[in-house]
């Protein structure tokens, strides 16, 4: 999985700005180009996230864990693998998710149950 195999990571300008459902569009790079075939993120308000990928070999790798988005910076934790730092970029509705170490990426997409604010359903 792009967050987990390969070191991925976040970095955010705002972290309610990414609170929401996320789908995969574009997935580029050594990490994550050959590797799966979707990733799902779902950021929630209250700095917690779960990650679906569907990988290359048809199988499902599932991780959740914390996340803190400030100053242009997200760590997220999962279990006791430490804390993970990256970039990223929110722009005409698309977020980038770029990891520094494996230079590879993830464009999304709000997932189409989402509200394009980002805001939760009621």
């Amino acid at each position: 999985m792009f967050l987990f195999a390969d070191n991925a990571f976040l970095r955010a300008a705002d972290a309610e700005s990414i609170v929401g459902e996320w789908q995969s569009l574009e997935l580029g790079g050594s990490a994550v180009g050959a590797r799966m075939k979707s990733l799902t993120f779902s950021f929630r308000g209250d700095g917690t996230f779960t990650a679906s990928a569907i990988m290359a070999d048809g199988k499902t790798d599932r991780h959740s864990g914390k996340y803190k988005a400030a100053d242009g910076v997200c760590e997220l934790t999962v279990g006791n693998e430490g804390v993970q730092k990256g970039t990223y970029s929110l722009a005409d509705g698309i977020l980038t998710i770029h990891d520094p170490n494996s230079n590879s990426w993830v464009k999304f997409k709000r997932a189409a149950s989402e509200p394009s604010d980002g805001k939760a359903a009621k």
